[in-house]
């Protein structure tokens, strides 16, 4: 759990505000995407279905990411309009990288 004090994250947290994830969904299975990029929750083939992503819970837990490597944070996020599919784009020192995430 993360500590807070009001809004305010305290400081040497590993682990980003609640608000800051994307969430993904079929209606089926969900995801949460952390601004990073990485899947950081996923519960598969169901949403009770015991998770098979959990970084969200604990860092160790195992996530997934594809994204540049030279780039942690991306540049944009944002849902396309009408849908639930989450556009990240990553600037690099050689162009750009979008990702498209849906499930």
């Amino acid at each position: 759990m993360r500590a807070i004090v009001g809004d305010v994250p305290l400081a040497g947290s590993p682990f980003p505000p609640i608000a800051d994830y994307a969430f993904l969904s079929d209606c089926e299975v969900t995801a949460l995407i952390a601004p990073s990029g990485n899947v950081e929750w996923l519960c598969a083939p169901r949403l009770d279905s015991p998770s098979v992503f959990a970084t969200l819970l604990d860092r160790d837990a195992g996530g997934f990411r594809l994204g540049p490597a030279d780039a942690s944070v991306p540049a944009a996020r944002r849902y396309l309009p009408g849908t639930m599919v989450l556009e990240t784009t990553w600037g690099t020192t050689t162009g750009w990288v979008i990702v498209r995430d849906a499930l």
